[in-house]
């Protein structure tokens, strides 16, 4: 810094091109995911950035997401059900300005990925909806890149794509496992899965 101190160029976690480095596992953003995180429970003495923080496998928001999607799913009479367990998940959240009159299957998907963002499941509820290879055909997605600036001594955020150019692709074979062909040879009905 112009003043002579340093500092690190992306905060405290600091921006890392290789995935290996830094204790972050390698964020190539300096951001490292604090959702579940207790910043009042203790770090864990032998290894730094680490809380202990119990694993949450499975919260009531899901539960809720859940319902509204084998809700909308059934139809019919189950709809307006649907709709109110989208409008309790925005309501616990402080967004009751914006509580739905009506729903549909997107919105439905769409608030999923917005509750349960970072949380691991969002691969899995794409590759269930199966539309994951539509989504990731060839798909390059932007990193928000922090940049901070010693003469306005503030941080500049940056959307911009992934500067190590990575493609994300699914083959649509990959919803269904090979069956094995000692398996397929001990069964004259049975077919090899697409695509294998």
């Amino acid at each position: 810094l112009p003043n002579g101190t340093k500092m690190a160029p992306a905060g405290a976690s600091g921006v890392f091109n290789n995935m290996g480095a830094g204790s972050d596992g390698g964020t190539i953003s300096g951001f490292s995911v604090r959702k579940y995180l207790s910043l009042v429970k203790p770090i864990a003495e032998t290894q730094t950035n680490r809380s202990e923080q119990s694993w949450i496998e499975l919260r009531y928001a899901e539960v809720l997401l859940n319902r509204a999607e084998a809700a909308f799913e059934i139809g019919g009479t189950f709809i307006p059900d649907a709709l109110a367990q989208i409008n309790l998940i925005q309501d616990r959240a402080g967004a009751s300005l914006t509580t739905l009159a009506t729903t549909d299957i997107q919105v439905i998907r769409k608030e999923r990925r917005k509750e349960l963002a970072l949380e691991n499941k969002i691969f899995w509820d794409l590759r269930r909806w199966r539309v994951i290879d539509q989504e990731q055909n060839n798909t390059a997605y932007k990193v928000l890149m922090p940049f901070y600036s010693s003469q306005a001594g503030k941080y500049f955020f940056d959307a911009r794509l992934d500067e190590r150019n990575g493609r994300l692709t699914f083959d649509p074979k990959w919803y269904y496992q090979q069956i094995p062909t000692a398996a397929i040879a001990k069964s004259t009905n049975l077919e090899q899965n697409p695509g294998y």
